[in-house]
């Protein structure tokens, strides 16, 4: 689904801006992707430095402030499935705080039949199973909507702004 995120993008501008986090790779310019200008954030500068072709800030995704509204979000890496409720809400909060109105905001979560059977890893982690119901209210609670899911699977989704102010 990463090559068609370009056409997920607003189109009421001609270079629509956009956000990312981890290592750019909606913003790598060799990846053959749009070439829209991208801000990288993340908490590692080690991941940081390997980013070409972006502006890249460190932080951490919940204290983030910009200062600026972009035409498009990426929460990308399944950050959405922490289980911490509150860090989850301040996750979605940034992203609302940085969408600007009519903008969007692109989710990457892990679908509910992902935590379906029997499954080995060998990385560590603990993600909790949002339903699209589960989802959608955490996304309420920052002040976005689900607008469509992006791939068979839902583990792709497109929120838009659904106020300008935070829902209670």
């Amino acid at each position: 689904p990463m090559a068609n995120l370009g056409s997920c993008m607003p189109r009421s501008r001609p270079e629509p801006r956009s956000w990312s986090w981890g290592r750019g790779r909606a913003g790598d310019p060799s990846a053959g992707r749009p070439r829209h200008p991208v801000v990288a954030v993340d908490e590692s500068s080690e991941m940081l430095a390997r980013i070409r072709g972006a502006e890249t800030v460190r932080a951490r995704i919940q204290d983030l402030d910009l200062g600026r509204p972009f035409d498009a979000v990426l929460l990308a890496s399944q950050l959405i499935n922490v289980p911490d409720h509150g860090l989850r809400r301040r996750f979605l909060e940034a992203c609302r705080d940085h969408v600007r109105d009519g903008g969007r905001v692109l989710v990457q979560r892990h679908p509910p039949s992902w935590f379906a059977g029997d499954r080995v890893w060998t990385q560590s982690f603990t993600a909790e199973r949002l339903d699209d119901q589960a989802l959608a209210a955490g996304l309420a609670e920052a002040g976005l909507a689900v607008d469509a899911y992006l791939t068979g699977d839902g583990s792709w989704v497109r929120a838009v702004p659904a106020s300008r102010g935070r829902a209670l």
